[in-house]
């Protein structure tokens, strides 16, 4: 019985050290960026620079990797690490782009902007509850295996 107790311990050890990892994984992303590029794929990024013709960024899984370089009018939205987000207007150069969050989005962008939302909130709804359950199961094992 006791050998029994110690794998379920370390069994739930091992799923919560998984799980804390994959969650240590999802807070590195909340620091992360997200640009949206107009034909619809999304960089998880640190953006270093913004241009009146060009943005400039580091991917965030190599930060100390290569700097990228795309083109404004090839951006459609930067979703910031603090919540914030902006509309890129690409189309006149000389804009500000401070002004861009006074702008109000089409239909088309504000459905986009719920569903980059949505997405990532999914995790936090997933994993919370799966490590709390995991943590209970590990302090069970240690109250059954000291009896």
């Amino acid at each position: 019985m006791k050998k029994i107790v110690f794998i379920l311990q370390i069994l739930v050890f091992l799923s919560g050290f998984s799980a804390s990892a994959l969650s240590s994984s999802l807070n590195n992303d909340s620091l992360c960026d997200l640009v949206i590029l107009k034909n619809g794929d999304e960089v998880k990024a640190k953006v270093l620079e913004i241009t009146p013709i060009e943005i400039k960024y580091k991917k965030c899984l190599s930060p100390d990797g290569p700097l990228y370089v795309v083109k404004k009018n090839d951006v459609f939205m930067i979703k910031y690490s603090n919540g914030t987000k902006e509309v890129i207007k690409g189309d006149n150069p000389m804009s500000d782009s401070s002004n861009s969050g006074d702008q109000k989005n089409t239909k088309e962008e504000e459905e986009h902007i719920k569903q980059c939302e949505a997405n990532s909130r999914w995790a936090h709804r997933i994993f919370l509850p799966i490590g709390a359950i995991l943590a209970a199961l590990y302090i069970v094992g240690i109250v059954l295996s000291s009896r």
